[in-house]
């Protein structure tokens, strides 16, 4: 009795078995040679479609009308090859355009050559396992029509198993393919499973994906292992491979101490690594502090500007925004009477330019004012009082609120006025209260 042969690496078989099959996480790559045509549909191209067959000819029929003709042939297999005898060459011309091809279907070539062949002996042998062979044939008028002819041939090779790429992989023995890992997870070459990334975890009740691990936790290595808790005065977003310092803490979440509070008038006001900032004059914080308070006599100044207004005229109140543009009425229109509107800019440094005005001279106005509160009941600094026409203007405001007041009578109107303003960028501050007035407690606005 003939005996028992030994299974390819890579794969197993049961005892008794007639056969070997791929393990986990290989795929099974029969390697049986085969010639595809890609011009099945042209007279002029001979193929004879084949599998299991490692030696054949193609050919290109000519005819004494015929000038040109070009044919595609894909063969599969362990090295193929492919030669030209120049007795099959007389009177014509040949050129071959090469590819070896990553799969059967040459989606993808790895090596392209090309090749003038003319009454020469010619071969070419493929390092892959699949070639694309197009000749494209010229008879130049010598020849009498006939056909032109190329042997092919594979070397035999026997059935293996070839691991699946990084980040796919099989399951199941004696598979033909293997399955992509899904998001947030990755394999090795040979896998059998794929593992979720830094940051994530499997979840069986979300069909076996892995899903990020939540807020407050962290995974920083592969695998399926559970999220561990951020240590004590850290934080993390979800999906996180690490924790960072959570605000008014400083250092390195995972080394050494970890994160420590920032020291009394000292604050962090976003989360991470950064260091601890002393506090302006005039303010204080306690230890741990994400930000600082006016102390007890001074007055918090947030400097945050802002946009108010009142009245019919167009206006997109805004907070937070340095720059803008107001009108008395919308574009191509003409003001209303007896209207009263109040736009009230806060901020540092506020700058306004009047564009360009046309108001009932001497009845429609435009004042202008400064003041030092944003009730506009104190400080008041008179800018300027416009009516009927005029070129461009541009006011600055000593204090930190400028108020334009537009006012009309009950009758006659014209095309009104634009305006642009903006403000100076300025940081919090804490403003000592004035001589005879006095604060407390700490972070008032206002001194009495």
């Amino acid at each position: 009795p003939n005996a028992c042969t030994s299974c390819p690496v890579e794969s197993a078989s049961l005892e008794g078995g007639r056969s070997c099959g791929c393990g986990v996480g290989h795929v099974f790559e029969p390697n049986i040679p085969s010639v595809r045509c890609g011009d099945a549909d042209s007279p002029g191209c001979g193929c004879t479609p084949s599998v299991g067959v490692n030696a054949g000819l193609i050919s290109i029929h000519l005819d004494d009308r015929t000038l040109s003709q070009s044919c595609t042939w894909i063969i599969s297999g362990a090295a193929p090859r492919v030669s030209m005898n120049s007795s099959q060459m007389q009177g014509v011309e040949v050129y071959a355009e090469l590819e070896e091809c990553a799969d059967a279907n040459c989606s993808s070539s790895t090596y392209n050559s090309f090749h003038s062949i003319y009454q020469q002996d010619w071969e070419y042998q493929s390092s892959g396992s699949h070639l694309r062979v197009h000749f494209r044939v010229y008879n130049w008028g010598g020849g009498s029509g006939g056909i032109v002819a190329a042997k092919w041939n594979t070397t035999s090779m026997q059935p293996e198993c070839s691991p699946c790429e990084a980040g796919t992989y099989t399951d199941t023995a004696n598979a033909t393919g293997c399955t992509a890992c899904p998001p947030h997870a990755f394999s090795e070459e040979g896998s059998a499973s794929c593992e979720c990334a830094p940051g994530f975890i499997f979840n069986a009740g979300a069909g076996g994906s892995c899903v990020p691990c939540e807020a407050g936790t962290y995974k920083d290595v592969n695998g399926s292992g559970a999220c561990t808790p951020c240590p004590s005065n850290a934080e993390s977003q979800n999906g996180s491979t690490s924790c960072v310092c959570a605000a008014g803490f400083t250092g390195d979440a995972g080394v050494g101490e970890g994160c420590v509070a920032c020291e009394a008038d000292t604050f962090k006001t976003l989360s991470g690594s950064d260091a601890c900032v002393v506090c302006p004059g005039g303010m204080k914080a306690n230890a741990g502090s994400s930000a600082c308070q006016c102390a007890p006599g001074h007055m918090f100044e947030p400097n945050v500007p802002s946009l108010r207004c009142s009245g019919p005229c167009p206006c997109t109140p805004s907070v937070g925004v340095h720059a803008g543009s107001i009108r008395s009425n919308a574009p191509g229109s003409v003001y209303r009477n007896n209207q009263r509107c109040e736009w009230i800019i806060s901020g540092a440094d506020v700058f306004v330019t009047i564009a360009s005005f046309d108001t009932e001279s001497g009845y429609d106005r435009i004042t202008v004012e400064g003041f030092d509160d944003a009730a506009c009941t104190h400080g008041r600094d008179f800018l300027s009082s416009m009516s009927g026409t005029g070129p461009a203007a541009t006011f600055h405001s000593n204090s930190s609120h400028l108020r334009i007041t537009f006012t009309t009578d009950g009758s006659v109107v014209r095309s009104g006025f634009t305006a642009t303003w903006h403000t100076t960028i300025k940081p919090a501050e804490c403003s000592p209260c004035e001589a005879g007035t006095y604060m407390d407690p700490a972070n008032a606005t206002g001194c009495t």
